[in-house]
């Protein structure tokens, strides 16, 4: 028969032992903040592994709860994508991080597709001083100066013509800490 001394000492060690077993895993609701746009954004992690599967959902800024794809788990190690879709637009991002108990430092890497990014890509505009079409093609965002346009960006009356488009390409990796809340 075990002792009421011994359940009481037995019963919040085992608690203790399971908790330090489940906290290895990628399991449970992570929160922490991510950079974005306007300064940082609460960024919430519910994830769930089966064998090397990760699946669950990511939540950060307006965007609501989306469920991430690829998921990975390799020990300690977790990959998975994020695809947000508004519109014709889609942006993907990549993350990638290792778990450490009750913490996991993520890296995101976000994939902007072509002509919506920085770099070169359409030349410069006309230099008609009425304005004028030039330069090559490229991207850069629709509707916005010297983007969306075949010809690459419009000379905007000025002699030296305007900006040209975009590429697409990765964006600057950016480093997540979460904790894990359950």
């Amino acid at each position: 028969m075990i002792s009421r001394r011994t359940f009481a000492i037995g019963m919040p060690l085992g608690a203790v032992i399971a908790n330090r077993l489940r906290a290895e895993g990628p399991d449970g609701k992570w929160v922490g903040e991510a950079p974005g746009p306007q300064g940082p954004m609460a960024f919430e992690l519910e994830l769930k592994a089966d064998g090397d599967t990760l699946t669950g959902t990511v939540s950060a800024g307006p965007a609501g709860a989306v469920e991430i794809q690829e998921g990975k788990v390799s020990g300690d190690e977790v990959s998975f994508v994020q695809l947000m879709r508004r519109g014709d637009f889609e942006m993907r991002f990549e993350y990638a991080g290792k778990i450490s108990g009750d913490e996991m430092e993520l890296t995101r890497r976000a994939q902007r597709p072509a002509g919506m990014g920085r770099g070169p890509g359409g030349g410069p505009g006309g230099g008609r001083p009425q304005g004028g079409q030039g330069g090559g093609p490229g991207g850069g965002r629709p509707g916005g100066q010297g983007g969306g346009r075949p010809g690459g960006g419009a000379g905007g009356g000025r002699p030296q013509g305007g900006p040209g488009g975009g590429r697409g390409g990765a964006g600057r990796a950016q480093t997540i800490t979460l904790k894990r809340v359950s």
